[in-house]
C-alpha cells in the first residue's frame, strides 16, 4: 500500500489567485463565504479536486473549469483554493484519485483511475477533507 501525506496550504480567494506559488501539487476548490466585518472565511462545499505540475498556472489558465466551478456557487459565495505541494507526478495522481473517490466533489466529472491501493493523510488547511482517506 502507498501512503501519501499532504500538508495543505491556503486559502486563496479567487481575487488572490495570482499569489499562488508556481508549484506541483494537489489542489482543492471550495465554495466559500467571506465575512468582511469579521475577516473570516467559511468553507461551504468542496467543489473540485485536481492535480498539476504547476497549480498556479492550472487554476488561472483553464477558463472552462473556472466557469464550471463558478456555476456551482450560490449568490453570496466565491471560489477559494488550497493546495498541497507534491513533487512526484505519480504521487499527485494517486492522491487525487483517492481524494476524489472518497469525497466525490460535485465538479469532478467521473473521477481518475487509481491503479494501486493508496492512503492519503491530510493536514494543514484541509477543510472539509478527511484526515485519512483509503482507496482500494
Amino acid at each position: 500500500m502507498t501512503v501519501h501525506s499532504l500538508v495543505f496550504r491556503g486559502y486563496w480567494r479567487e481575487w488572490n489567485w495570482p499569489a499562488l506559488p508556481h508549484a506541483p501539487g494537489v489542489y482543492c476548490v471550495y465554495a466559500c463565504t467571506y465575512n468582511e466585518r469579521e475577516d473570516t472565511l467559511k468553507l461551504n462545499r468542496l467543489l473540485y479536486i485536481g492535480h498539476s505540475n504547476d497549480v498556479k498556472h492550472r487554476v488561472r489558465a483553464h477558463l472552462d473549469d473556472r466557469q464550471r466551478w463558478a456555476r456551482a456557487l450560490k449568490p453570496d459565495e466565491e471560489l477559494c483554493i488550497s493546495y498541497a505541494e507534491v513533487a512526484d507526478e505519480q504521487a499527485r495522481r494517486q492522491a487525487e484519485a483517492a481524494l476524489v473517490k472518497h469525497h466525490r466533489p460535485v465538479c469532478n466529472l467521473g473521477g481518475p483511475a487509481s491503479l494501486s491501493r493508496t492512503t492519503v493523510e491530510t493536514s494543514g488547511r484541509n477543510g472539509l477533507l478527511s484526515r485519512t482517506t483509503a482507496r482500494a
